[in-house]
């Protein structure tokens, strides 16, 4: 009787948190929180826990979207709360709240993923165990906890945005706790289970894949995590995170023009860089393509070393596709300066050959014939033929003397 007529102060503390955190998260990032907004300030965060912020799944729980959101959850929890703390104790209570937090958002991490905040898990947690555990005590009350419980649970199927993942985990970690209070178990017990996903790392699913198309840059990537576009057009960041992804690409006149990509990218004869290499620099892990007379870096720059050792999983895939460019002209001569940037070097051949025969006297045409074989056939003796031709046809032009000396010296090499 004495324990019943005290006053549940740890209910209404555990209250006065959950508000004042979640006061305190629309001051800081602005009121009603976003998906964007929420991940800066504890809520579950799918690439936070990726990097092992685990404690996420406790600060979720004391966040909320806006005031009805937050009210919807604390009003029905009060009640349970007070009961909980009154008929068993207030660390048992307390324990069973936190028992379902973080189960329950680390079942929406797996199941629902995405970004989510509430006090809702912790809700079906002490909803289920006051079901498990008061069923003799207080028969009525268990039903009208039953009738509420299903209907939140149809409420959460139905509604659009819900974390059902996140609910049922919460309902789930309460009914194995109150089952375990109603044999003798004790908080440190519940305490104990609560601990297990937050030590052992609790396997947390992906964010299914998004593709990055880059068309003027002649990428198409496929990142595993959820990059948004950052006032740069070639970067993209994790909100309320650390990590950028960047793109750069170069495009030159000549192949031999492109810089070298980094010491480490040459083959064993250090004479020509291989078509991709993988850099790695504090804080920085790059992948170096270079296509024809393109080459370009995509790189991920973090201050979580966790978060560069898991970069061939961000960055499941890089596909290279047809640059974006607005050639006008001939639809021949535009396929083969399109075969030639890309190092396509047998379409290009035959698209400038069809070209030349339409354009005999043309000197440029012959000229990046030329410069075709110079730099991506090796075939000197065609090269020169060629330059000489567009040397023949147009003697003042500057570039063709200067190409067919290259072309003579490195014969005599």
């Amino acid at each position: 009787m004495e324990r019943s007529k005290r006053l549940p102060w740890a209910s209404f503390t555990l209250v006065l948190i959950v508000v004042g955190c979640s006061l305190l998260a629309w001051k800081t990032v602005g009121y009603p929180l976003t998906a964007d907004s929420a991940g800066s300030v504890g809520a579950r965060h799918q690439w936070s826990l990726q990097l092992g912020q685990l404690w996420r799944l406790i600060s979720a729980a004391c966040l909320h979207m806006d005031a009805p959101h937050l009210l919807w959850n604390l009003l029905p929890s009060l009640p349970f709360l007070v009961l909980l703390e009154r008929r068993m104790s207030a660390g048992q209570m307390a324990a069973l709240v936190l028992l379902g937090a973080v189960f329950g958002h680390a079942c929406g991490a797996i199941f629902s993923g995405g970004t989510s905040v509430g006090f809702s898990p912790s809700l079906f947690a002490v909803i289920a165990a006051f079901i498990v555990t008061q069923g003799e005590r207080s028969p009525q009350l268990v039903r009208l906890a039953t009738i509420y419980l299903g209907v939140g649970l149809v409420a959460s199927l139905r509604l659009e945005g819900v974390d059902i993942g996140s609910h049922i985990g919460g309902l789930g970690a309460g009914v194995v706790g109150g089952l375990m209070l109603r044999h003798g178990g004790s908080a440190a017990a519940l305490l104990l289970l609560t601990l297990l996903p937050m030590v052992a790392g609790l396997p947390l699913a992906d964010e299914p894949p998004q593709t990055w198309d880059l068309e003027t840059h002649g990428l198409l990537l496929e990142i595993s995590s959820d990059f948004k576009p950052s006032t740069d057009t070639s970067t993209r960041c994790i909100v309320g995170s650390t990590t950028c992804l960047t793109v750069k690409s170069r495009r030159v006149a000549r192949r031999a023009d492109l810089a070298a990509l980094d010491g480490h990218c040459f083959d064993s004869q250090n004479t020509r860089p291989n078509a991709r290499c993988l850099l790695q620099n504090p804080g920085r892990v790059c992948s170096m393509v270079r296509r024809g007379l393109y080459q370009h870096s995509v790189c991920l720059v973090s201050k979580h070393p966790k978060a560069l050792r898991r970069w061939t999983h961000l960055l499941r895939g890089l596909t290279l596709i047809p640059p974006h460019d607005d050639l006008e002209g001939d639809a021949k001569l535009i396929e083969a300066l399109r075969a030639h940037r890309l190092g396509e070097t047998q379409k290009a051949r035959d698209a400038y050959r069809v070209a030349m025969l339409r354009s005999p006297d043309d000197a440029r045409l012959t000229f990046l014939a030329a410069l075709l074989e110079v730099d991506f056939a090796d075939n000197l003796e065609r090269a020169l033929i060629l330059a000489e031709r567009a040397a023949a046809l147009d003697p003042k032009h500057p570039d063709g003397r200067a190409l067919l000396r290259e072309i003579k010296e490195r014969l005599r090499r």
